[in-house]
C-alpha cells in the first residue's frame, strides 16, 4: 500500500482489486483466498465494529462485488459455503 500512497488500513475496492491481481498473477484463487483474502477481509469487518478505528464499509467485500479478480477470489468463498450447505440438507435428510 506504501507504493500506492495509502495506508493499509484505508484501501480503497481498486486497491484492493490491484492486490488480488497481483495475487493471481502466481497463486490459484484458492490459496489466495485461504492465506490472505480472508485475512484482510477479516480485518476490515472487524474495523467496522471498533470505535477506535471506524469503517463504514468493506473494501474487499465491495471489490469483490466491482472487480473480476477480487471476485474470481471471493467465488472460492461462495462455493464453501455452497458445499457446506449441501452437505448439512443431505445429513438432515439421512436422520
Amino acid at each position: 500500500m506504501e507504493d500506492r500512497g495509502r495506508h493499509h488500513a484505508l484501501a480503497s475496492p481498486r486497491d484492493v482489486e490491484a492486490w488480488c491481481d497481483t495475487l493471481l498473477e502466481d497463486k490459484v484463487p484458492k490459496t489466495c483466498y485461504e492465506y490472505y483474502f480472508l485475512r484482510i477481509y477479516d480485518f476490515y469487518d472487524y474495523l467496522k465494529t471498533d470505535f477506535q478505528h471506524p469503517h463504514l464499509y468493506n473494501p474487499v467485500l465491495l471489490a469483490a462485488i466491482n472487480h473480476s479478480a477480487a471476485r474470481t477470489i471471493w467465488m472460492v468463498r461462495v462455493k464453501r459455503r455452497r458445499e457446506k450447505a449441501a452437505k448439512r440438507q443431505t445429513e438432515e435428510r439421512d436422520e
